[in-house]
C-alpha cells in the first residue's frame, strides 16, 4: 500500500499538482519491554526475600539447639529412671519442640504459596492488559488502513482530472494568460488556491496515516512479543503455585501428625505415672541409705589424724569437667514433684579414669541401687568438718572396700550403670552428714 501511495503522489507530481516538500512525520514507539526500573525492583525483592529467609533459618537453628539442650537435661533430670520411660519422655519432648519448627514451616509455605499465587495474578493483569493493547492496535491499524484507502480514491481522482484537463491551471503566467479581467484573475487565483491546499491536505493525510499504521505495526508487533513473554510467565507462575501449594499441604500434614503424636506420647507417659513414681521411690531409698550409710561412719572416731588444707580441699575427680547436671532442687518433669539432685553430673566417655579427690579410706564399692557400681571415700576430718565424696555409675572398680587412697589415684571407670541415661559420673561431696555442692569445694 505504500507503494502504491507512493506512485500515485509521483503521479501527481508529474501532472504539476503537487509542488509541495514531502511531509516527513515520526512517532515515538511504546516501550513494552521489562523496564530497568522493575528488573531493579525485582533484584530488591529477592535480597528482602534472601534476607527474611536467612533470618527465619537462624531463628530455627536456635529453636532446634534450645531443644536438643531441654532434651539433655530432660534426661538428667530423669536419672535413676528406666531407661525406656527415659526414652519416651526425651521422645515426647522432641515431638513438642518440632511443634513451633513445623509451624513455622507451614507458616512460610502458606506465605510462599500467597506469594505465588499474587505474582501469577500480576502477571495474568498484565497480560489482559497487552492483549487489550494488542486488540486497540489491531482496530487503530483498520481505520488507518481505510483512512489511507479513501486518501489514495481522492489522490487517483485528481490525477485523472488533471489528465483530462479539468482542472485548473495553477501557475501564475497561465492564471495571467487565461484571465480576461483583473476580477478574472482574481476568482482564478483563489479558486487555484483552495484547489492547491485540499491537494495538498489530502497528501498530507495519506502520509500521515502511513506513518501512524506503520508505526501502530511496529508496536503491535512488540505487543505480540511481550504476549508470549507473558504467557510464558504465566504458566511458570501457575506451576510455582502448585509446587507452593503441594508444599504447604506437605507441612501441614506433618504439623497434625506431631500433634497427634504428642496426644499419643502424652498419653503414654501418663499411664506410665506410676512406674515413674515407683522408679523415683527407689533413688530416694538409695539416697538415704547413702545418708544412714555416712552418719554411721561419722559416729566412729576418724581413722586417720585431722587435718587443715588451705585452699580448695578437693581436687577434680577426672581429667576435664563437663557439668550436665547441677547439684540442687529440681522439679521432676513428669510427676511434677520437688527433688533434691544431691550431687553433680559430669558428662564424659565410658572407660574414663576415675580420681580420688582427696586421700581417704574407700568405706564402700558395690552395687548400689539406682546408682549403679559405686564407691565411698572416707576422708576424716579436715579443717574441722568431716568429708566423704560418692561415686557412681561407674564400669568398672579400681580399689575396694578397707583401701587407703590418695589424692589423684585412679578409683574406678567412668560408666553408665544403673539409673543411668548415658556415660558420666555422679559426684557427691558430704560436709558432716549432708550433701553439698561440689563444684563450692573443687
Amino acid at each position: 500500500m505504500r507503494s502504491k501511495l507512493t506512485a500515485l503522489v509521483g503521479a501527481l507530481a508529474a501532472l504539476g499538482i503537487a509542488s509541495m516538500s514531502t511531509v516527513s512525520l515520526s512517532y515515538a514507539n511504546a516501550a513494552l519491554t521489562p523496564a530497568n526500573a522493575s528488573a531493579a525492583s525485582a533484584s530488591a525483592t529477592g535480597l528482602v526475600r534472601a534476607d527474611k529467609n536467612s533470618d527465619e533459618r537462624k531463628k530455627l537453628e536456635a529453636q532446634q539447639a534450645a531443644s536438643k539442650k531441654k532434651q539433655a537435661e530432660l534426661a538428667a533430670q530423669l536419672e535413676g529412671v528406666n531407661a525406656n520411660l527415659v526414652q519416651l519422655a526425651v521422645a515426647l519432648e522432641q515431638t513438642k519442640a518440632a511443634i513451633p519448627v513445623a509451624q513455622t514451616e507451614v507458616a512460610n509455605a502458606q506465605a510462599k504459596l500467597a506469594d505465588a499465587q499474587a505474582k501469577h495474578q500480576q502477571i495474568q493483569s498484565r497480560l489482559e492488559i497487552a492483549n487489550r493493547q494488542k486488540q486497540e492496535l489491531r482496530e487503530q491499524i483498520a481505520q488507518g488502513e481505510q483512512t489511507i484507502e479513501k486518501t489514495q480514491v481522492a489522490i487517483g481522482q485528481m490525477a485523472r482530472m488533471a489528465y483530462r484537463g479539468a482542472m485548473l491551471e495553477t501557475s501564475p503566467l497561465s492564471l495571467l494568460l487565461d484571465s480576461q479581467s483583473l476580477d478574472e484573475l482574481t476568482l482564478r487565483a483563489q479558486v487555484a488556491a483552495t484547489a492547491t491546499k485540499s491537494q495538498n491536505r489530502a497528501i498530507v493525510e495519506a502520509q500521515e496515516a502511513n506513518a501512524a499504521n506503520n508505526n501502530a505495526r511496529a508496536r503491535q508487533e512488540a505487543v505480540t512479543v511481550r504476549i508470549g513473554e507473558l504467557e510464558t510467565q504465566a504458566q511458570q507462575a501457575v506451576q510455582a503455585a502448585d509446587e507452593a501449594r503441594a508444599e504447604q499441604q506437605r507441612k501441614l500434614g506433618e504439623f497434625q501428625e506431631l500433634q497427634q503424636k504428642q496426644v499419643a506420647q502424652q498419653g503414654q507417659l501418663n499411664n506410665q505415672r506410676a512406674a515413674f513414681e515407683k522408679q523415683i521411690a527407689d533413688e530416694q531409698a538409695t539416697q538415704a541409705a547413702a545418708a544412714a550409710r555416712i552418719a554411721a561412719l561419722n559416729q566412729q572416731p576418724d581413722a586417720m589424724p585431722a587435718r587443715s588444707i588451705s585452699g580448695g580441699i578437693f581436687g577434680a575427680p577426672l581429667s576435664s569437667l563437663s557439668v550436665t547436671s547441677s547439684y540442687g532442687y529440681r522439679v521432676h518433669p513428669i510427676t511434677k514433684t520437688r527433688r533434691l539432685h544431691a550431687g553433680t553430673d559430669f558428662g564424659i566417655g565410658c572407660g574414663t579414669p576415675i580420681y580420688a579427690s582427696q586421700s581417704g579410706t574407700v568405706t564402700f564399692a558395690g552395687w548400689e541401687g539406682t546408682g549403679g557400681k559405686s564407691t565411698y571415700i572416707n576422708h576424716g576430718t579436715i579443717n574441722g568438718s568431716k568429708w566423704q565424696t560418692t561415686y557412681r555409675h561407674q564400669s568398672q572398680f579400681k580399689v575396694s572396700v578397707g583401701a587407703s587412697v590418695q589424692k589423684g589415684q585412679v578409683i574406678g571407670l567412668v560408666g553408665s550403670t544403673g539409673g543411668s541415661t548415658g556415660c558420666h559420673l555422679h559426684f557427691e561431696v558430704w560436709q558432716n552428714g549432708k550433701t553439698i555442692n561440689p563444684l563450692g569445694v573443687l
